[in-house]
């Protein structure tokens, strides 16, 4: 029998389990998917200097992503080897660019939960299955392997968290991209003159998604 402690926990993928290192972390940052099972896809924003604004998180059928689950098809049953295809949106009138910087999941819709398997970090793919699609300036679309939880663990929920940057501006954390570290989070203390072309970091989610049974 395979146990979780405190410092790992393993996924299971294709029904075959795989061991995958997951960080157990108590995120101090301030988030907005406050509810520990989320029921709304969007979130608003209001920052000074940048205005307002609405970022999406939403999960669709294929990856021709034109047709996505609604509120009320929520849980969306997944079989084995089927793929999940996440697409991140902002909703703005201003010439701004969408990142995301990490997507991670949950067993559970908070978005703090200890528990927690990295997809995307630092704007960098940490799982295997990760796939970018079409991006564009306020819409990324990106796809991975479905997989569960092992343990008492019967949901799963997608967490991403996004920023937004003026276009016109250099050296923006959008334009950035990638940054690989060791041991530790690329992100640093933004400076006053990056408070004026990018957002603070929001957290969106959605789920929850189950494994292994019957796909709607």
């Amino acid at each position: 029998m395979l146990k979780a402690n405190n410092r790992s926990q393993v996924i299971t993928r294709n029904f075959h389990d795989i061991q995958v290192l997951i960080k157990c972390v108590y995120d101090k940052r301030k988030g907005l998917a406050v509810s520990f099972t989320p029921d709304t896809n969007s979130i608003f924003i209001r920052e000074e200097g940048l205005g307002e604004f609405v970022f999406t998180i939403d999960i669709f059928t294929t990856d021709a992503f034109a047709l996505a689950y609604r509120r009320n098809d929520f849980p969306v049953h997944y079989n084995e080897s089927q793929e999940i295809y996440l697409q991140l949106a902002v909703n703005s009138t201003l010439s701004i660019a969408l990142f995301a910087e990490n997507c991670y999941a949950t067993p559970s819709g908070d978005p703090r939960d200890p528990i927690r398997y990295d997809l995307l970090k630092d704007g960098c793919p940490i799982d295997p299955t990760w796939r970018s699609y079409r991006k564009f300036l306020k819409k990324n679309q990106f796809s991975f392997t479905v997989f569960n939880f092992i343990g008492n663990f019967h949901q799963v929920f997608v967490h991403c968290d996004v920023i937004v940057c003026k276009v016109d501006e250099p050296n923006t954390r959008c334009q950035q991209g990638c940054l690989r570290t060791v041991g530790g989070s690329a992100r640093r203390r933004r400076s006053a003159l990056e408070d004026a072309v990018q957002s603070e970091v929001h957290t969106v989610s959605r789920g929850p998604l189950v494994y292994g049974e019957s796909a709607k």
